[in-house]
Parts: structure tokens; sequence; C-alpha cells
């Protein structure tokens, strides 16, 4: 049996995690911005987020195991998710149970929303994680797809 992905709220401790994470190179070719963060800037970046009532960053774990960040922001009456795994372990088929889990967990704590993943159309690897997790194509354009969740649209 695989074991259950859980996700918590992202502390200070876990600022490094997500700075090393999102430099690495596997992981960058897939943002929308993907120049390497200096640490100082993810510093400000990062205390910013974690102490604005609109943002909920969760760390997802699998046993003690750091797997992932997720991350939601208010937009307008929905939100905006943006995730990526550690990268020991892509290729583990972890990503779509890390949003599954992140997505309920930001669903629980704020109530009925409609949550919006913004995906660069070459990275397979997203389409296939949000579908899976349960979100549906909304909408794209000549370089994103925009999925959808829940998907009663």
């Amino acid at each position: 049996m695989k074991e259950d992905i859980v996700v918590s709220l992202a502390w200070e401790e876990d600022m490094r995690d997500i700075w090393e994470w999102r430099n690495h190179p596997d992981i960058r070719k897939n943002f929308f911005n993907t120049a390497v963060v200096p640490w100082d800037e993810h510093q400000r970046w990062f205390e910013r987020k974690i102490s604005d009532s609109r943002c909920r960053i969760y760390i997802a774990r699998r046993g003690e195991e750091k797997v992932g960040v997720i991350r939601f922001e208010a937009e307008g009456d929905g939100a905006q998710v943006s995730v990526h795994l550690n990268p020991a372990c892509m290729g583990q088929g972890l990503g779509s149970r890390v949003i599954r889990a992140g997505t309920e967990q930001f669903l629980k704590e704020i109530g009925a929303i409609t949550v919006i993943a913004r995906i660069i159309k070459g990275n397979l690897a997203s389409v296939k994680a949000f579908a899976k997790a349960g979100y549906r194509r909304f909408s794209e354009d000549k370089d994103v797809l925009t999925y959808r969740y829940p998907d009663d649209f």
C-alpha cells in the first residue's frame, strides 16, 4: 500500500528546502520564470507569503520525507495553485497525490472556492498530474493551459 501524502503549513524551517527545489534545473524549466532565484530574494518572498492571509503554502510529506510544496493564492473569487516536487521525488507518481492532498486541505480551510492551475503547454507531467488529481482543462491560449477544480463548469 502506498504511504499517504500529508500536507501541513510551511514554516521558516522549510524555506531552504523550497528554495533549493525551486532552483533545481529540472524544476525551473517548467516555471513561467525560469531564472535562478537568489537566496535573499527568496527569503523576502517567503516571509511575505507565509504572513499573507490570502496565501497558503503547504509542505507535502510521505512519512517523514518532504516530497513537495504546493501554494494557493487568492485571485478574484478563487485561487491559483502552484506546485513543485522535491527533485529527489520526481518520477514516482507523487505529483497528483500532492496536488490532491493540498487542494483538499486548502478547500477544507477556506471553504468552497474555485482553484485554477496555469500550466505551460509543454509541461506534460503537470498536465497529467493535475488531470489525475481531478482538475479539468478549462481553457488554453498559445502557451498556457488553464485547469480548474472543481470541474463543474
